[in-house]
């Protein structure tokens, strides 16, 4: 977190999907994190609910993940995809990439 705040992004959590379905309903964000193991629902709920309802949303998410399901076959439309464990500045490399993609610097 504090290497994204350093990089001049600020940061929101989530602890459950309820609560980032809430963020991403009320706020607009350059680029989101998804662990795909996240609760009620899981990561794979909320990129279908993205896919549907929000696909310039999901297209600005990054799935951050150690379920092999996600890493056999990552979700299309998304913006990025990391293997947990993963380096800092790869994380920081692969918001960036997913930023200047969206058009949002």
């Amino acid at each position: 977190m504090q290497l994204l705040g350093r990089r001049g992004f600020v940061v929101d959590t989530a602890r459950t999907g309820e609560e980032a379905l809430h963020c991403i309903a009320s706020e607009t964000y350059q680029a989101i994190l998804l662990d795909m193991k996240l609760p009620n629902p899981d990561g794979f709920e909320i990129v279908e609910r993205l896919r549907h309802e929000r696909p310039d949303v999901l297209a600005r998410t990054i799935i951050v993940t150690a379920s092999p399901r996600a890493m056999k076959d990552p979700p299309p439309g998304t913006g990025g995809f990391l293997a947990k464990p993963f380096d800092l500045m790869e994380l920081a490399e692969t918001i960036d990439r997913v930023v200047r993609r969206s058009g949002d610097d």
